[in-house]
């Protein structure tokens, strides 16, 4: 069964050098399934995109990564990019932010090298995961299981690699992941309440 993310908010935290047509896509999608996408960055007012490798295009920054809370999102989603996941990784707030999707059980959905962030927020162990191949050591040194398809789904995270042939389908995984761990986190709200 399809469920929509009408009402939900799903933050796309990135840093300069992000793969651009990750967000774009990913920002298309959740608008097409009612949501709202949110760019968290790290960086102050514009953030750089990365694109078949050079600079892409800026974004305006809707909320600084310093300020921003997970409490006030449904579901994140970092996209791949190198130079991204550098910068995140040395960002303080890169952590706290990711711990509070975890600590709520709350989706989350990590694109090509953004695994390796995971390695910093003491999450990756025991976890299933894919990345890019190149990623593979690191990721079982970190106490993971390797996964070799581009769709690796582990509760409620879900980590992927894309190709420019596989990534509208890859992100069509996404939607319906988020779409249906934040239904079954609301009926589960609900019968709490009841």
């Amino acid at each position: 069964m399809s469920h929509s993310l009408s009402g939900y908010k799903v933050a796309i935290v990135v840093g300069n050098g992000f793969h651009q047509n990750d967000l774009t896509d990913m920002q298309k999608a959740v608008m097409a399934q009612g949501g709202t996408p949110r760019i968290i960055s790290c960086e102050t007012g514009l953030v750089n995109g990365w694109v078949e490798g050079g600079w892409g295009h800026n974004f305006a920054v809707e909320e600084p990564l310093s300020t921003a809370l997970g409490s006030d999102f449904d579901a994140l989603v970092i996209p791949g990019g190198e130079r991204s996941i550098q910068k995140l990784k040395l960002t303080p707030h890169s952590k706290r932010f990711l711990n509070s999707f975890f600590n709520a059980g709350k989706p989350l959905a990590l694109m090509d090298e953004a695994v390796s962030i995971l390695a910093h927020s003491d999450h990756m162990a025991g976890k299933t995961m894919t990345a890019p191949a190149v990623m593979k050591d690191m990721v079982v040194a970190a106490g993971a299981v390797w996964d070799d398809n581009n769709i690796s789904m582990d509760d409620h995270l879900m980590s992927v690699t894309l190709t420019d042939e596989t990534r509208a389908d890859v992100i069509g995984s996404i939607i319906a992941f988020f779409a249906e761990k934040l239904h079954a986190n609301a009926m589960m709200h609900a019968e709490r309440a009841a």
